[in-house]
């Protein structure tokens, strides 16, 4: 998972729950990665401090089966499609922003056998999944609470976004 904010933490949790074995975050704030143990990672990489690719393989041998990118930005694309095996699936959740992707179709995509998936909004059906994950938290299988970094009143809610966007916390509760 490439971007532990609060869309990574919930694939990282999606994951365990899925039953993967091995479950890597990566990110550039130690608080997020720590964080992200709690919510089932199996291994850390802090992408300041080493060359996450390496470390990947370093990891899994041959690279990830599956690559969830849940930033936006090019270079964060560009790891997660690095990251990923031969014949691997590539996620991009992360509204696209700053400086776009650049993609050699032929060795990215065909020649190493990848699949590249956009998901938007979830891609979910909200009827079945909302009551699922639900249910899921009502049984202590989903962790929401540790989402949670702060509540504010409608007074703080400039600064609360202001927070999460500087990557320091996952997500706010905002008090009405």
């Amino acid at each position: 998972m490439v971007g532990l904010g609060g869309i990574g933490l919930n694939l990282v949790a999606g994951a365990r729950l899925a039953g993967a074995r091995t479950i890597i975050g990566i990110d550039l704030q130690p608080e997020k990665l720590e964080l992200a143990r709690k919510f089932g990672a199996t291994h850390l990489v802090n992408g300041a401090g080493q060359d996450v690719v390496a470390r990947v393989e370093e990891i899994t041998g041959r690279g990830v089966h599956h690559a969830f990118e849940a930033i936006g930005l090019g270079a964060t694309q560009r790891q997660a499609i690095e990251v990923t095996r031969t014949g691997g699936d590539v996620h991009f959740i992360g509204i696209p922003r700053g400086k776009p992707l650049e993609l050699s179709v032929m060795m990215d995509l065909l020649v190493r056998q990848r699949s590249l998936h956009g998901i938007y909004m979830g891609s979910s059906n909200i009827r079945k999944d909302i009551p699922y994950y639900a249910e899921l938290y009502l049984q202590g299988r989903l962790n929401l609470d540790d989402l949670i970094a702060q509540e504010v009143g409608l007074e703080g809610i400039n600064e609360a976004y202001e927070r999460q966007e500087t990557g320091v916390i996952a997500r706010s509760i905002i008090r009405f």
